[in-house]
């Protein structure tokens, strides 16, 4: 689980990264252009902010796989608000220049975490402008040429859509994961087999098709036999691996149209769709003699299992719960008569 983890991480930082190497190379391009438009030498700030375009990237993906954190992540988009206040700075505050780059960096921190990411990163755009304002004594431009616009637009472009696929993948992955949550929830998580929730759903779906009300369904309920005495003598991982085998033999017993949940505790409920009561008690002897002709051996040790089992039918006059009734009525009738057996409702036991 924690190496899943780790890798997802390792994923999403290798996805941000070349996007910050991409958006960093065309700052520095930005600087050189804006720098030779003017005529004027690389001072101490313009070669600070290129080597920092250059490095910053890679010290930030080392950072972050080192971390293993998405808070780490937030803080590097931090940092890159900061540069861009850096270059609004540097380029002689052109804002036809400065604009794209603000706008993209924005929209990053706005899918990272929302509105209070992006008044931060402004502040710290403003904060560090103002600083290169302070301690750089160059003249401001409101102008730029065609090539000077191409790096700042070609970065909103790519930032937009960029994050916009990210924002798009990630969305899927939370689907993908609420269908896996929705379908787990349904399933019993020792057995894998379908919950009481589950069933009831799966009945209902079976008693709304028009088609059943033309044929008649069978429900079957199975108890394993002496099951706590497997618990008390050789613990609980025994009488669960009983179970686990006991549910597969079940469900390999079956079609593909039947349903098999565990009811409870040592308890399966099976629903036969279009079945009647002689099909049922075929499909439960079936099940029966399977479960009683097969070892079961777990840690060394073999267990003789046997199952006795319930069965009722009902059609458009009755439903669902009523027959579970029935099916559990003539299940303990079975219990009462010796177990390892199968045994029909019979409405005398009303």
């Amino acid at each position: 689980m924690i190496k899943k983890r780790k890798n997802s991480i390792e994923r999403i930082g290798r996805q941000i990264y070349p996007l910050r190497v991409f958006g960093l190379i065309l700052f520095s391009i930005s600087i050189v252009l804006s720098q030779s438009k003017l005529g004027l030498g690389f001072d101490a700030w313009s070669i600070i902010a290129i080597a920092i375009c250059l490095i910053y990237p890679h010290i930030g993906l080392l950072w972050y796989l080192k971390d293993e954190c998405r808070e780490t992540e937030i803080k590097l988009m931090q940092i890159d608000m900061a540069l861009v206040g850096v270059l609004i700075g540097v380029i002689n505050f052109n804002p036809a220049i400065a604009l794209p780059y603000l706008i993209a960096n924005s929209a990053a921190n706005y899918a990272l975490r929302g509105m209070k990411q992006v008044v931060h990163g402004l502040s710290l755009v403003f904060i560090t402008t103002m600083l290169v304002f302070i301690f750089r004594d160059q003249p401001a431009v409101t102008q730029a040429d065609s090539i000077e616009l191409l790096s700042p637009f070609l970065y909103l472009i790519i930032v937009t859509h960029y994050m916009g696929h990210l924002s798009y993948m990630r969305g899927v992955s939370l689907l993908r994961r609420k269908i896996d949550a929705e379908e787990t929830s349904k399933l019993d998580f020792l057995t894998g087999l379908n919950n009481r929730r589950s069933m009831f759903d799966k009945a209902r779906l079976n008693d709304k098709d028009p088609k059943a009300n033309d044929h008649d369904t069978t429900l079957i309920m199975a108890d394993v036999d002496h099951f706590k005495r497997v618990n008390d003598t050789h613990g609980h991982n025994h009488g669960d691996a009983v179970l686990i085998q006991v549910s597969e033999l079940i469900k390999s017993s079956l079609r593909g149209t039947d349903v098999v949940a565990r009811w409870g505790g040592e308890e399966f409920l099976v629903l036969l769709t279009k079945t009647n009561i002689e099909q049922g008690v075929s499909v439960a002897e079936n099940i029966r003699e399977t479960i009683a002709n097969k070892p079961f051996i777990y840690d060394g040790v073999e267990h003789k299992v046997t199952l006795t089992l319930g069965i009722a039918t009902y059609g458009a006059n009755s439903n669902f719960e009523e027959t579970i009734q029935r099916a559990d009525k003539a299940l303990y009738e079975g219990k009462e008569s010796g177990r390892n057996r199968v045994v029909t409702f019979d409405p005398a036991l009303v």
